[in-house]
């Protein structure tokens, strides 16, 4: 079956995000155990440097993961095809700009340095633990309403190009404020409370087993690090699923303004 034909309810987002993951399931192993096999080791490492290659290697995988799903919602087929891979490349870095550019631009006219990366939050604060809160307290009140504000009026530019659409940002624009209740009412159903409930699970988990690990008078290094790697897997795993969900989102969003014909209802 086609991923045209599958999204025909509000909950097919759920299914159609399930047939991905059920047959492709070689590429989703492989994504997710690269994942986790680089997580746990630089979760251990600080510095600059370390934490850009952290933002290229896990940025580069969610947006293959991203790609991968508008292939499959749009064709029912995961395609490699390098020139397009580049486009949406290029658009999904255009709109994490968008994201995160206020917020840095802030920090250099206040206080003339970027705070982009949890190594420069850290060389700021020079451990003052109340202007680090405060740091990322501004990071969290800009980036956050911009990120809903790009999934729900932009994001519809990354599966346009898998297509002939030659439309820019604008005409993204445009079909985002045509598709942004699609959007909103997926996203509420979808991907944001799967989010939430692995959030708060991985809360209460950690807290648990520090206690655990408190009563039983600690555990060897061999234990803890794998705890770590269950840890960055679980984690890998609800992260795709998460994307495939909003890349599932924004594609029938896309078809939705597009080609009504085959739009989901």
């Amino acid at each position: 079956m086609s991923g045209v034909s599958i999204a025909n309810s509000p909950l097919g987002i759920w299914k159609e995000s399930f047939q991905v993951l059920r047959q492709n399931w070689r590429i989703v192993l492989i994504l997710v155990l690269t994942e986790t096999c680089l997580k746990v080791p630089l979760s251990m490492m600080t510095g600059v440097d370390v934490d850009w290659v952290k933002t290229v290697i896990f940025g580069t995988l969610q947006i293959l993961v991203l790609y991968a799903g508008c292939c499959w919602a749009l064709y029912g087929a995961i395609r490699f095809d390098l020139p397009i891979l580049l486009k949406f490349v290029v658009r999904a870095f255009i709109l994490q700009l968008l994201i995160i550019l206020p917020a840095q631009l802030y920090f250099l006219a206040d206080i003339g340095s970027l705070a982009l990366l949890p190594s420069h939050v850290a060389i700021l604060s020079q451990g003052d633990a109340e202007v680090e809160k405060s740091i990322y307290r501004i990071k969290a009140l800009t980036e956050g309403p911009l990120r809903c504000v790009v999934i729900l009026l932009f994001a519809t530019w990354l599966p346009a190009a898998l297509t002939s659409d030659s439309g820019g940002i604008v005409q993204a624009l445009r079909r985002g404020w045509r598709t942004i209740w699609y959007v909103a009412s997926r996203s509420m159903i979808g991907p944001v409370p799967v989010w939430i409930l692995y959030s708060v699970l991985a809360m209460l988990s950690i807290e648990t087993l520090i206690y655990l690990l408190g009563a039983l008078g600690g555990v060897g290094e061999g234990l803890l690090v794998l705890i770590a790697f269950v840890g960055a897997l679980v984690g890998s795993v609800v992260g795709i699923w998460t994307l495939l969900l909003v890349s599932v989102i924004i594609s029938r969003a896309y078809l939705k303004a597009e080609k009504p014909h085959c739009a989901p209802c």
